[in-house]
């Protein structure tokens, strides 16, 4: 049974959530969802086999979840030195995704294909628009530690 001082103690812990970690988690989540559902990679060839973009897109979804789990993470947990290392972590995952898809993995030969027009476009804009949410986030967990 919990003693008086340990309820007392636990009614005083603040809930350390900002809009930002919201915000992050929005972004990273909207990322995976985009990711599986609009910006899909060019889907199997005749033969059944998949081209070089499959496994780019796939790589990018996987790091994506990375990005959703580390926002999820970030926002349950309120130490802000935890925060601030997820919240770098969010943004490295992030400037790495924009790379991974047709630099690090490269992508189909076409210009025309799905994989160059559509995937590799939006999950640098994603990537973009997360790591900048993650800059929110890191700046605003320094300004709140120098308080």
């Amino acid at each position: 049974m919990m003693e008086r001082r340990e309820i007392i103690e636990m009614e005083n812990k603040k809930v350390n959530i900002r809009v930002t970690d919201i915000v992050l988690l929005v972004v990273s989540l909207a990322y995976v969802v985009l990711l599986l559902t609009v910006f899909k990679a060019c889907g199997p060839k005749d033969d059944g086999s998949f081209m070089k973009c499959q496994w780019a897109w796939r790589a990018v979804v996987t790091t994506s979840i990375v990005i959703a789990v580390n926002a999820v993470i970030h926002l349950a947990i309120p130490d802000k030195n935890i925060k601030l290392g997820l919240a770098i972590a969010i943004f490295t995952v992030s400037v790495a995704n924009i790379f991974l898809a047709g630099t690090i993995i490269p992508l189909c030969g076409m210009a025309t294909m799905e994989c160059r027009t559509l995937t590799q476009p939006g999950n640098t804009v994603l990537g973009i628009i997360t790591a900048i949410a993650a800059v929110a986030d890191i700046i605003v967990s320094v300004i709140k530690k120098k308080k």
